[in-house]
């Protein structure tokens, strides 16, 4: 997530060849973070995602760049309980001010106990979320 831009940019032309490479790569990362502190909501929900892709929004929510973040909607994904612990402590440490919602349910592979630490982590929230759909595996 974090090496964005600069694979794709290794096969475009710029005006000064390949020493424009860093500097739009630069400028592409700063502009894909920019946007990211004005995102309000994250929904990715029936998309197959798993515990790689979890673990990379827990990163990005890690990171503080999600300010404005309202909503974090993954159910119905194929999240497991590393993928769960990640969001679980992502949400527990991260600065969210603005977030109201988090659904991660229909997690068919997550564990009682690895959704019992998302619920702890919103829980730890529950001051501001309005919000929290967690639901393990039946």
């Amino acid at each position: 997530m974090y090496g964005c831009c600069n694979g794709s940019l290794a096969m475009k032309k710029f005006t000064n060849g390949k020493q424009d490479h860093p500097r739009v790569a630069q400028l592409y990362r700063q502009s894909f973070w920019n946007l990211l502190g004005t995102t309000a909501v994250l929904s990715f929900t029936h998309v197959g995602w798993g515990d790689e892709e979890a673990k990379q929004v827990a990163t990005v929510l890690a990171s503080g760049a999600l300010r404005a973040l309202t909503s974090l909607l993954l159910s119905a994904n194929d999240i497991g309980d590393q993928g769960m612990r990640a969001l679980a402590t992502a949400i527990e440490d991260a600065d969210l001010p603005q977030l109201t919602r988090v659904d991660v349910a229909d997690k068919p592979r997550a564990s009682a106990e690895a959704a019992a630490a998302v619920q702890a982590a919103v829980t730890a929230q529950i001051w501001r979320l309005q919000s929290a759909h967690i639901r393990a595996a039946a």
